[in-house]
């Protein structure tokens, strides 16, 4: 049984961040999007709530917030971030600042004698690159520049930054466990192709796998991932969600069945058919559980099972319209109301009911 949300639950539960990680195994799935209209949805629930683009290669969370965050286009129609504001590049790497000379030999002068720049890496805290939505003040964006690639030729040498950007999510995930004032952080992350992403990927406390509705090969790299962490001991099935996305609106119900039951999910059709449009959601949650895919049953992974409910969402053009123009379509109150608002609410409901379960579970266990 589910807990209800209500403040006091949310004040007592909420004590530190829930890390909520968003990941994919390839790009164009519509992980970014997700992961921004879910934080608009969980601080649409009173939540204080972080949106951290954690893709430090390939940034583009600021070019779909740009208008909610005060941000200007530049000629070529990039996200610009004031010089001044520090983004995540300057958490993890750090900035040069000169801070003064040495003497040092040096050969062909008269005394023998020369001098050397001195520098230090200034690195920022987290707290200086927060952004708060224009829409929703309990909402804070944390952005890296879109230009990273080009700005990391004068941030140390090549295996310094290599070695930084390698290890990018730990890092910044270290950081968000002591983040102050923030009840949920969604941490957008990179395509998950190095162990490096992935490891960090699984120590968030909620995983959500985005696929894409009609795209095959963006569901096999749930498969690898939980291989992966198969000898993880901290992984637990009701922390792992999948989430399908882009369905057309169009699509008929027979499609989509014929959908599900080639993924090995056909006996959970009618439990995403009665969860997005039958009002009794809660008597959904508790009679539906997501099965495992033959291919992952067969590798005997089945304490990673998604015991949780699966989420889907409809693929709308006012949604990439929105986006267009830098104004999340969430951000906007009154689109709450709509199908894909009632659908990412649903799981930013039970994302927050689930953290409010495993507190009171622990208080009993406490007792």
């Amino acid at each position: 049984m589910l807990e209800s949300i209500t403040q006091k639950n949310i004040d007592e539960a909420f004590n530190e961040p829930l890390l909520i990680a968003s990941a994919a195994g390839k790009g164009g799935v519509g992980k970014t999007s997700v992961s921004i209209n879910l934080a608009h949805a969980l601080a649409d629930h009173g939540l204080i709530v972080g949106y951290i683009d954690a893709n430090l290669r390939n940034p583009d969370g600021a070019s779909r917030c740009y208008a909610d965050a005060g941000l200007r286009l530049d000629e070529i129609g990039r996200a610009t971030i004031p010089e001044n504001k520090p983004t995540l590049l300057d958490v993890v790497l750090g900035k040069k600042v000169l801070t003064g000379r040495k003497k040092i030999e040096k050969e062909g002068t008269k005394s023998g004698r020369g001098y050397a720049a001195v520098f230090r890496w200034d690195r920022a805290s987290l707290n200086e690159v927060a952004m708060q939505s224009i829409n929703r003040p309990n909402l804070f964006y944390f952005f890296a520049p879109r230009s990273s690639i080009g700005s990391l030729d004068e941030r140390a040498n090549l295996d310094e930054r290599e070695r930084a950007l390698n290890e990018a999510q730990k890092n910044i995930l270290e950081k968000s466990r002591r983040l102050n004032g923030y009840q949920a952080l969604v941490v957008d992350f990179p395509v998950l192709n190095t162990h490096f992403e992935i490891d960090s990927f699984f120590k968030c406390d909620k995983k959500l796998f985005i696929v894409h509705y009609g795209d095959n090969a963006s569901k096999d790299w749930v498969y690898d991932c939980l291989k992966f962490a198969v000898n993880k001991e901290n992984i637990r099935p009701q922390d792992n969600f999948i989430v399908f996305n882009k369905i057309k609106q169009e699509s008929k119900i027979a499609d989509r069945r014929d959908f599900f039951n080639q993924y090995g999910l056909g006996n959970i059709f009618d439990w995403f058919r009665d969860y997005s449009w039958d009002k009794n959601r809660n008597d959904a949650q508790e009679m539906y559980e997501l099965q495992l895919p033959k291919d992952i049953r067969k590798l005997n992974l089945d304490r990673l099972a998604f015991v949780n409910p699966a989420f889907y969402f409809y693929l709308t053009e006012r949604i990439e319209i929105s986006e267009d123009r830098g104004t999340p379509f969430l951000s906007d109150i009154k689109n709450m109301n709509t199908v894909y608002g009632d659908e990412m609410n649903a799981l930013a409901s039970y994302l927050i009911s689930s953290r409010i379960n495993g507190y009171k579970e622990k208080n009993q266990e406490r007792k």
